[in-house]
C-alpha cells in the first residue's frame, strides 16, 4: 500500500458527505470513486467533492487496483452485501452503523474478513464521543462504580426525514438506533455479554412500516441494569445516556457531559464531526494501528440486538 489510502465511498447521503469531510480534513486519502443509486446523484457527489470517478455500480470500482478501502455509506439493508463484495475484492472495509441487520450476517462478515485478512471496521461513533470516551475512562479506572445505565434517544422520523432531507429508504430503529445506544452502554462498561433481553416494538408508522417505538432492558454479569427507550416519533433530536454511579450520576447529553449537579465536565463536541472516529480507522487499515472499531469488538452488541429482536417477535 502506498502512504496514501485509495478510497471508495458508496452513498452520497449526509452520512457520506460527513465522511468526506472527515477524510478531506486528515489528508491521507485519494479520493478514487463514488457509488450511488443514481448516475445525476453519482456526477453531482463526485464534482461536488472532488472524486475522479463515479458510477452505480459497485463492481466497477472494486475492478480498480488503486482502491485499498470501500468506505459503505448506504442505507443500512445494503451494508451486509457491500461490505461482502469488497472483502471478496481484496479490499479493506469501513462500514457505517449497523454492519448489518442480522448477527447471522454479521457473523459472515467477521468470518469473511479473517478468510480475506482485510480489515472490517464498523463506525460505532459514539465511542469516538470524548464524553463517552471519558466515561469509560472512569469506570475502567475505578473512579466510577456504575450500577446503572439509562438511556433515551428520539429522532425525528415523522416524515421518514433525516437531518439531511427527506429519504428514499426506510431506517431500522432496533438495529441502527438501537445499536449506538446499547454499543455505547456495553462499551463503557466494559461488558461482552447481554443477559435476559427484555424488548418491545410499539406501533407501526402508518405510511412507512417502520416501527416508531422500541424499548431493551439487559442486565450484564456484573449485574448492571441497562434500559434503553427509542423513538422515531419525534420533532426534535434528543439524545441521552445516564450512568448511575456509587460516586456520581454522568449524563451524556447531545456530544457533552454533565455532572450529578448540572455541571459540565467534558464540552459538547460535534456528533457528526467524524475525524477522530475515521482517523483511528484509517491508521489501522494503512499502520495496523490497534481500533475501536473492529468487527470483533461489535459482536457483544449484535448479539444484544438479535435477542432483542427475537424477544420483541416472540416474547420472553
Amino acid at each position: 500500500m502506498s502512504s496514501s489510502l485509495g478510497l471508495c465511498l458508496v452513498g452520497t447521503g449526509g452520512i457520506a458527505g460527513a465522511h468526506v469531510e472527515a477524510v478531506d480534513a486528515l489528508g491521507v486519502c485519494r479520493k478514487r470513486w463514488v457509488v450511488a443509486r443514481t448516475s445525476e446523484s453519482a456526477r453531482r457527489f463526485a464534482a461536488e467533492r472532488a472524486f475522479s470517478h463515479r458510477t452505480t455500480d459497485l463492481s466497477h470500482a472494486l475492478d480498480d487496483p488503486e482502491v485499498d478501502a470501500v468506505l459503505i455509506a448506504s442505507p443500512s439493508g445494503l451494508h451486509a452485501s457491500q461490505a461482502s463484495a469488497a472483502l471478496k475484492a481484496g479490499k479493506h472495509a469501513i462500514v457505517e452503523i449497523p454492519v448489518a441487520l442480522s448477527l447471522a450476517e454479521t457473523e459472515r462478515l467477521r468470518a469473511l474478513a479473517r478468510a480475506t485478512a482485510r480489515e472490517l471496521l464498523v463506525c460505532h461513533t459514539m465511542r469516538s464521543f470524548p464524553a463517552i470516551r471519558e466515561v469509560r475512562r472512569r469506570v475502567g479506572a475505578g473512579e466510577l462504580s456504575v450500577s446503572q445505565v439509562d438511556g433515551f434517544f428520539a429522532i425525528p422520523r415523522r416524515s421518514n426525514q433525516s437531518w439531511a432531507g427527506i429519504r428514499n429508504w426506510i431506517d431500522n430503529l432496533l438495529w441502527h438506533h438501537g445499536c449506538h445506544q446499547i454499543d455505547a452502554a456495553m462499551w463503557v462498561l466494559g461488558a461482552d455479554e447481554a443477559l435476559d433481553v427484555s424488548a418491545h416494538f410499539g406501533r407501526d408508522h402508518p405510511e412507512f412500516g417502520m416501527t416508531m417505538d422500541v424499548s431493551v432492558t439487559f442486565a450484564t454479569r456484573e449485574r448492571h441494569v441497562v434500559t434503553q427507550s427509542l423513538t422515531y416519533n419525534a420533532a426534535e433530536l434528543v439524545w441521552e445516556l445516564r450512568f448511575i454511579g456509587d460516586e456520581d450520576l454522568l449524563t451524556f447529553r447531545d456530544g457533552a457531559l454533565f455532572d450529578e449537579a448540572g455541571r459540565e465536565i467534558i464540552v459538547a463536541a460535534p456528533i457528526r464531526d467524524l475525524v477522530p472516529q475515521n482517523r483511528q480507522m484509517v491508521a489501522t487499515i494503512m499502520d495496523g494501528a490497534a481500533s475501536d472499531y473492529s468487527i470483533e469488538s461489535v459482536l457483544p452488541a449484535m448479539r444484544a440486538l438479535h435477542d432483542a429482536q427475537l424477544c420483541a417477535e416472540t416474547g420472553p
